[in-house]
């Protein structure tokens, strides 16, 4: 992060797999849930969770 203005959030996403659903959360910088869903495992559910944890800002580190 440049600035205090403009600058995009850095995120950090945790996923935790399962056979049915993936269930992922959206960490700030400093450990501040930003945000939980859980999602179909499969190539739609894939692409609606990617979709969603890029509103957050920028991914810096994906745990799975």
């Amino acid at each position: 992060m440049d600035s205090m203005t403009g600058s995009v959030l850095e995120i950090v996403v945790g996923v935790d797999a399962h056979v049915d659903t993936h269930d992922v959360a959206v960490l700030d910088a400093c450990g501040r849930l930003l945000g939980t869903r859980t999602f179909p495992a499969d190539a739609a559910g894939y692409s609606e969770l990617l979709s969603w944890v890029q509103r957050f800002g920028a991914i810096v580190a994906l745990g799975v």
